[in-house]
């Protein structure tokens, strides 16, 4: 779920993207963040018709159609440019435990 999640959520900043002339959204930067209201009301309705939340965050994988609603710890999914202007989407609260016994997140980059 946490993939899919990610993947619909970085498709639709992609989407606002191409039809905003290559300007990202509000709320993207090169500090990582949680997904921010104004990343939410960028997005929703326009582009996805709910933000989806982590499974693990306070809202406990509810979706958001009032990105006013949203307060910190409701989505638990990070956003970050990095230099070269990609966008990775991460969701660090995961349940995997790899070898070393550390539970790595699930990141998609574009």
């Amino acid at each position: 779920q946490r993939q899919s999640n990610l993947a619909a959520i970085l498709n639709a900043v992609g989407q606002y993207t191409v039809d905003n002339r290559g300007a990202l959204p509000p709320g993207i930067s090169t500090t990582k963040a949680e997904i921010s209201e104004a990343l939410c009301t960028a997005l929703v309705p326009t582009y996805l018709p709910s933000l989806p939340s982590d499974p693990k965050s306070n809202s406990l994988g509810a979706t958001f159609t009032d990105c006013t609603d949203i307060d910190a710890n409701d989505i638990k999914y990070d956003v970050v440019q990095d230099a070269e202007g990609r966008v990775t989407l991460s969701a660090p609260n995961t349940e995997d435990v790899d070898p070393t016994g550390t539970t790595p997140p699930i990141t998609i980059t574009r």
